[in-house]
């Protein structure tokens, strides 16, 4: 009798673990197949704009939308911010015409609009030159810093301003969450590579970290930054830069000041793998993938099956931890709350579609999401709906090369970490389904 209780005591306990087994497959397969989610409080769609969105960008408290577009009537540059909670517009300024420098070149600048300094500065990039910042309570405009006029040392690489005949083609752009400090990282294939700091209250550059980092953390010859991951930390105080160098890369902290190199660790990644860089909070910082790598090792049948977010503590134990789990990478757009006790990623599932763009093939975004982290206790605190995905196609009289192609959200946080934007840059071709009601920005609130 006591050991069919025992027995009878063991079978329970297997048949209640097998159910549970069955409940996580079944929530699981929800997740992966149907618009399921949760940790999500609510999410407002922002009304479609009548115009091109080439960015947007969602403030500290997730209050309000800024979305960059061209004017229609001055073919200018102009900033129209929106309230979240009504949808009613706030403000819709037209960025003044800027000054043309001779010899001036075309930058690529990315992000290209940003809330700064808790929500008090909007910057964002008027081609082909420019970055403007407004006040974003009155959006008052505050300061211009035009790219070209900008001077670089030999330590640079050049000497004199790029708009001597130098071009200078990428700049990655970052600024601090609590401060008016911004870092912009020059790079072009003429072997130059800068790091500027650039007060956004003045416009004023206030130091060149270019040739001082480049002096301290000297490694080995290819050591340098290559344009592809910077990032500021929320005070200001300091800069992640990714290096790389011959057969390896790695991330360095320096500090803003001086340049002195912090804390360095080696990445294991190929050379020339490409980066992107999220401080989160003082003293840990987030290193991910894009999409495509420059060797397009994603193109044109491998989807980006290991793609990965580390989360480098660098202020405190030094380990590098890992976002994601196998099928649902993380890569592409991630971030954190100023103050890094919440992180997100994009965690989407995509596939290689050999019928698809005219039987040319294409990876095809099957399963688009995001996915937010508690740090502290590094559990998935939520995880959003299956997100729109757009499916832009050649027009039917095309002359010339064009492929289709699918677009996931771009995705940013509120430096609060309640709130993420989603949004679609409107890009060269139209919609499968244009004037479908749905908004051009969605704000997701967490709970």
């Amino acid at each position: 009798m006591p050991t069919g209780g025992i027995w009878s005591r063991k079978s329970y306990v297997g048949l209640a673990t097998a159910f549970a087994v069955l409940i996580a497959g079944l929530l699981w397969y929800g997740w992966q197949r149907f618009p399921l989610g949760f940790g999500i409080l609510g999410m407002k769609s922002v009304a479609a704009p009548n115009y091109q969105t080439e960015a947007a960008a969602i403030s500290a408290d997730g209050a309000r939308v800024a979305i960059l577009h061209m004017d229609p009537t001055s073919g200018l540059r102009a900033v129209e911010v929106r309230n979240v909670a009504s949808d009613q517009q706030v403000a819709n300024v037209v960025v003044p015409r800027g000054i043309d420098h001779p010899g001036g070149g075309q930058f690529y600048i990315s992000p290209r609009l940003r809330f700064c300094d808790n929500g008090k500065y909007l910057a964002g990039y008027a081609p082909t030159d420019r970055l403007f910042v407004y006040d974003a309570g009155t959006m008052q405009l505050r300061s211009q810093v035009y790219l070209s006029t900008l001077r670089f040392t030999k330590d640079d690489g050049i000497e004199g301003t790029p708009g001597a005949g130098i071009l200078l083609p990428m700049v990655e752009f970052d600024c601090a969450a609590s401060s008016s400090i911004a870092v912009l990282g020059f790079w072009g294939d003429l072997g130059v590579d800068a790091i500027k700091l650039i007060d956004l209250e003045t416009g004023e550059e206030v130091n060149d970290l270019g040739g001082a980092y480049r002096n301290l953390t000297f490694k080995g010859f290819y050591h340098r930054y290559l344009g592809d991951g910077l990032a500021i930390s929320p005070d200001g105080s300091e800069v992640a830069v990714k290096f790389s160098m011959s057969g390896s890369s790695g991330v360095d902290v320096v500090d803003a000041k001086s340049g002195q190199l912090m804390k360095s660790v080696e990445l294991g990644d190929s050379f020339r793998v490409a980066h992107k860089l999220a401080f989160a909070g003082e003293s840990a910082l987030m290193i991910g993938e894009p999409a495509c790598q420059p060797n397009m090792t994603c193109e044109p049948a491998s989807p980006p099956g290991i793609r990965k977010v580390r989360v480098w503590d660098f202020g405190n134990t030094g380990a590098v931890s890992l976002l994601g789990w196998p099928g649902n990478q993380t890569y592409r757009f991630f971030g954190s709350s100023a103050d890094g006790k919440v992180l997100f990623a994009y965690s989407g599932k995509e596939r290689f579609c050999k019928s698809c763009n005219s039987k040319a093939g294409e990876i095809e975004v099957d399963n688009a999401r995001f996915t937010v982290w508690d740090r502290a206790q590094g559990k998935v605190v939520a995880l959003s709906p299956s997100l729109r995905v757009e499916t832009h196609t050649c027009p039917w009289l095309t002359f010339g090369a064009c492929e289709s192609y699918q677009q996931a959200p771009e995705l940013e946080m509120s430096s609060d970490g309640r709130s993420i934007l989603a949004f679609w840059p409107q890009g060269d071709f139209p919609r499968t389904k244009p004037g479908s009601g749905v908004g051009d920005l969605e704000v997701y609130t967490l709970r």
